[in-house]
């Protein structure tokens, strides 16, 4: 009898066990939903663009904020529709290249880490930060700020800085490079030509009795000498070459891969140009004179420009509204 009643309360326990554990369950699953439900209507309310990606990235979460900046269409299920839909309708994010192997990159990134910051713009000009976390399972958080006043000053502080720059490696009179970027390029370019076994020809020109433009006609006159000559000689060169006012009256031109029959035919062309204009601007005509030194093996900056500036003096000593190209040293 006792036995009997010990298996009805055992099973009685068991039974109100069962039932406060469902009650806990169910209790657990309404305060989950509760929270599921109020942290969907936070993130809505403070229009944070947000979302939570599934293992296999499909959308388990996707706040009103990020539906909008990603043009998440209604049908999409994954961050694949999300990325290819942007690519079709050029609104989203801007891709760096085609969909699928955009994807495939970002595949290979996004759960590297537990969390990654990156930032994207998108095709109306804004620009986000990401930052993605990676938790348990391969389940990822992607959080979105808005950067573009940042980007913005950022963008104006370049343009600023470039601006200086430019301004310090140009010539004010004549918007030519200066004589510091020249040489500085100069010693680039013989660094290149030194390490690709290519050819290197500098030229050095000088405006033939400038001083006597300046004092007859005045430093006004000499200043439209300087500009007309800079206009002509910067559109007769190549595109590689570099063209820079050296100082004064005296110019600068450097031309990479090139051999001193290229340069001379390259010079002479400029210098009969300028020999036979009529520019009426200026009311009267004038020449100048070059020296060409091609690099040797030894030569540095300074043996170059020096074998350049032989050459020039040579062009002068002949009578000047000449081109003369210097020796090569001997080996």
């Amino acid at each position: 009898m006792a036995h009997g009643q010990s298996s009805k309360g055992s099973a009685k326990e068991r039974s109100g066990v069962e039932t406060l554990s469902d009650a806990l369950g169910s209790l657990l699953s309404v305060q989950s939903a509760e929270i599921a439900r109020l942290m969907t209507l936070g993130f809505d309310a403070c229009a944070i663009p947000v979302a939570l990606f599934a293992p296999d990235d499909t959308i388990a979460f996707a706040s009103d904020a990020y539906r909008a900046l990603m043009n998440v269409a209604p049908e999409a299920k994954t961050f694949g529709d999300i990325v290819r839909k942007a690519y079709e309708t050029g609104r989203g994010p801007v891709l760096s290249m085609e969909p699928d192997a955009w994807l495939a990159m970002a595949a290979s990134r996004r759960r590297a880490s537990e969390v990654r910051s990156f930032e994207v713009d998108f095709m109306d000009g804004s620009w986000y930060k990401v930052t993605e976390s990676c938790v348990e399972g391969g389940w990822v958080w992607a959080f979105y700020t808005d950067i573009t006043s940042l980007k913005s000053k950022e963008q104006t502080l370049l343009v600023a800085r470039d601006t200086a720059l430019r301004h310090a490696d140009t010539d004010p009179l004549t918007g030519l490079y200066n004589r510091r970027y020249g040489v500085s390029e100069l010693d680039h370019q013989i660094g290149v030509a030194a390490r690709r076994g290519t050819a290197l020809c500098v030229v050095l020109m000088d405006l033939d009795h400038f001083k006597a433009i300046n004092d007859t006609r005045g430093h006004l006159a000499g200043d439209a000498v300087l500009m007309h000559f800079a206009g002509e000689v910067g559109h007769m060169v190549r595109r590689a070459d570099t063209f820079a006012r050296y100082g004064g009256e005296e110019f600068l031109l450097i031309m990479p891969e090139a051999d001193e029959r290229a340069g001379f035919t390259a010079i002479e062309r400029v210098r009969q140009r300028i020999a036979a204009s009529t520019d009426a601007k200026l009311g009267h005509g004038y020449t100048f004179s070059a020296g060409i030194a091609r690099m040797a093996p030894q030569d540095d900056l300074q043996a170059l420009l020096r074998r350049a500036d032989s050459a020039l003096y040579a062009a002068k000593d002949a009578g000047r509204n000449c081109t003369r190209v210097a020796d090569r040293p001997s080996q």
